[in-house]
């Protein structure tokens, strides 16, 4: 409101003046609270720009908890395979040498050639004994020339002395008596060294 507004209304000055001092405090406490709202708005305003911030530093967290688990959980399965697997391996090498003593019990000539025939999958081993010796008995139905008489007789060991070097009960594929195309297949698929060991001796 400005005097010359009141002067013109032709009020007295005692009454213009009280009326400005009136509109001044009028005007003045409007500003006031006009401005702590806009301190208000300032602090509200600061407040939602912090609680973003913070919602993407959580969103940031989480995210990062997300892939540090999932790097965990492939990393714990990775270790659970690679322990799986040394398992596998040291069993195998327990039943391999289970499997060696079983066979040359049994007469084996080459118990490390016949273990090739043998899934080790299927043995079941117990207190360092082999309970399911029916793969061994039918290994030897099978490979019957690989496995000699454990029985020693007076014919057996003059036999033997006749046979030199070369293993009881084993017969030579490529010797001119005991020729046999069939095991020299087999022999080659399974035992390359004792092949040509024998191929050449013959």
């Amino acid at each position: 409101m400005k005097r010359e507004f009141l002067t013109g209304l032709k009020l007295e000055e005692e009454t213009i003046e009280k009326i400005m001092i009136e509109h001044g405090k009028t005007v003045n406490s409007v500003k006031q609270k006009l401005d702590e709202k806009t301190e208000e708005s300032k602090l509200l305003s600061e407040k939602v720009s912090t609680l973003e911030k913070q919602n993407k530093d959580t969103e940031k967290l989480l995210k990062d908890n997300e892939e540090l688990k999932g790097k965990y959980e492939t990393l714990q399965s990775t270790s659970k395979a690679n322990l799986e697997a040394k398992d596998k391996e040291i069993k195998g090498i327990i039943t391999k040498g289970l499997l060696k003593d079983s066979l040359a019990e049994m007469g084996a000539v080459y118990p490390e050639l016949l273990i090739k025939n043998i899934n080790l999958d299927d043995v079941i081993v117990q207190d360092n004994k082999i309970l399911n010796n029916d793969l061994l008995k039918s290994l030897k139905d099978t490979y019957k020339d690989l496995f000699k008489d454990t029985k020693v007789t007076g014919n057996n060991t003059n036999q033997n002395n006749n046979q030199g070097n070369n293993e009881p009960g084993f017969k030579n594929p490529f010797a001119k008596e005991s020729w046999n195309m069939t095991e020299q297949v087999k022999l080659y698929n399974t035992d390359r060294q004792l092949y040509d060991r024998l191929k050449n001796t013959k």
